[in-house]
């Protein structure tokens, strides 16, 4: 749970720096890193399940 509040304010941040944030490699480590926790997240469900 407290995962997915996480998440969720990252993206809600993204969002709102998104119009202001520089094309480089902020956005890129930014979205980089809110993909390699999804990718996290569902390798742990995976594992828990099997």
């Amino acid at each position: 749970m407290l995962a997915a509040v996480t998440q969720a304010q990252t993206l809600a941040a993204h969002i709102e720096f998104w119009p202001v944030a520089p094309v480089g490699v902020l956005v890129v480590s930014h979205e980089v890193a809110l993909i390699d926790q999804i990718c996290h997240h569902v390798i742990d469900i995976a594992v828990v399940n099997f």
